[in-house]
């Protein structure tokens, strides 16, 4: 993360880094191991090539020795390159506002890649904003095949639309990472400054005469249909989740930041929310909780939604931001398509809905249920499970 305080660095980890850092390492691992698969696919036509962006890498390390996300990145590169692995080079692009963060960054990656004797790493630090070298960031775009873009800014630093006009030609096969600190942003909003609502608009990818029309209470709502919407234009799959800080090592319960994910891989998105439940279930009884999905009906969910199979029924529901904190008896959820399958194949049993789909795609000994290792095994295949209502709806969509 770039900070304009040299502070940050200057402290240990808190909660949310830890949480960051889980999440990245975990879908990074698994970004690369997705991608190294489909290069054994002779029908699936990309180069060799796998890129890392960190737009606010900061300096490395924390001052208890503890490793930035940077380092992290560069670590799972070097263990991924140990195994059976089909990419021919693994590239990392780093950028940072503070010049001294940089400069030490690029040493401690100069020292581990010389420790390492791995030629197949290559890395770019720079020094600056991002947007700087936005051609820079477009070239290497084009060049990999594959990657993963981290933007851990502090506050507004990210121009959305100036983000996603950056990636939108060439991200299809990268997997996207963002971090907003929603408290900040809910502090700009309640300021009349020009200077904070431009840069709010800028972040929120909105014009100003929206930001105008917003009230105190709507800006929860807003900030995230903004950024769903902003996302959605290039990823299929995008989700936010929200996480909790803490003040003198104590959690304080509410939503002080927020996480975006977009991908175009199901197992990506899988990871994701198995990542978050895991980074959250961590901390005491403060357990990931998505109410809105718990006590769903599936039902209503599909004629909401308009969904006519599979796919675009996942799309729908992972459209909603997840609450950390919105418990219901220390019940431990997040909507991963496991979940979202078993909710199927019970409508599909009590004759609910009827479902078309591939015979192998159903179990032999059983052919009223689907498998997910088949059913959810790429976004083709969910799409080709077809979903109709056959029974009148009733009562609320959340009973």
């Amino acid at each position: 993360m770039s900070k304009k305080s040299d502070n940050y660095f200057n402290n240990e980890k808190r909660i949310q880094t830890e949480i960051k850092h889980l999440l990245l390492t975990e879908i990074l691992k698994m970004s690369l191991s997705v991608a190294n698969s489909q290069l054994y696919n002779p029908n699936f036509k990309t180069n060799r090539i796998y890129s890392y962006f960190d737009l606010f890498a900061g300096n490395g390390e924390f001052a208890n020795g503890e490793e930035g996300s940077p380092l992290l990145a560069f670590n799972i590169f070097l263990n991924h390159l140990k195994n059976n692995t089909k990419f021919e080079e693994l590239r990392m692009l780093l950028t940072d506002s503070e010049k001294n963060n940089i400069q030490n960054l690029d040493n401690l990656i100069k020292l581990r890649k010389q420790d390492s004797n791995e030629g197949r790493i290559k890395y770019i630090c720079n020094a600056g904003n991002w947007e700087n070298y936005s051609t820079e960031i477009k070239k290497q775009l084009k060049e990999s095949s594959w990657g993963f873009i981290f933007a851990d800014q502090f506050s507004t630093e990210l121009n959305l639309s100036n983000f996603i006009n950056t990636l939108k030609n060439d991200c299809r096969l990268k997997d996207i990472l963002i971090f907003y600190n929603y408290n900040t942003l809910v502090r700009q909003f309640g300021r009349s400054c020009k200077a904070d609502i431009t840069r709010l608009c800028k972040t929120l990818n909105i014009t100003e005469e929206q930001f105008y029309s917003f009230d105190k209470g709507d800006f929860s709502e807003k900030f995230q249909t903004s950024l769903i919407e902003s996302y959605s234009s290039i990823k299929e799959f995008v989700i936010g989740v929200s996480f909790p800080t803490t003040v003198n090592k104590k959690l304080i319960t509410a939503d002080y930041f927020y996480l975006i994910f977009a991908t175009s891989s199901v197992k990506l998105l899988n990871t994701f929310l198995d990542a978050y439940e895991k980074a959250l279930s961590s901390y005491g009884n403060y357990y990931p909780q998505c109410g809105l999905f718990d006590n769903m009906n599936m039902l209503n969910i599909i004629k909401d939604s308009n969904s006519t199979n599979m796919c675009d029924l996942i799309i729908y529901i992972t459209r909603e931001f997840l609450s950390w904190k919105n418990i219901i008896e220390n019940h431990l959820f997040v909507p991963t398509t496991k979940y979202i399958l078993e909710k199927l194949n019970d409508l599909y049993k009590n004759n609910e809905v009827r479902i078309t789909a591939p015979k192998t795609f159903f179990y032999k000994n059983n052919t009223s249920k689907l498998k997910e290792s088949e059913a959810c095994s790429s976004r083709k295949n969910m799409e080709q499970v077809k979903i109709e209502i056959i029974k009148p709806l009733q009562g609320q969509l959340f009973p």
